[in-house]
């Protein structure tokens, strides 16, 4: 390795850009872009499903950067 190549101690993983079309574009129809849209809604059925519960609630303590 030499000096110039990077050490990355965390790298994210992406999954290619053609699956997320799809999401974006659904985000873009609702013109909703905080928590409470859609997907948001979408997201807590399916925990409430894979989970077995009833009630679940997202959110953000609001000191995320």
């Amino acid at each position: 390795m030499s000096d110039e190549t990077p050490l990355y101690v965390t790298k994210p993983f992406l999954p290619p850009l053609e699956e997320f079309i799809p999401y974006l574009e659904k985000i873009w129809d609702s013109k909703v872009l905080t928590n409470g849209g859609p997907l948001h809604a979408q997201l807590e059925e399916a925990l409430c499903a894979y989970l077995g519960v009833e009630h679940l609630a997202l959110f953000c303590n609001g000191t995320i950067h």
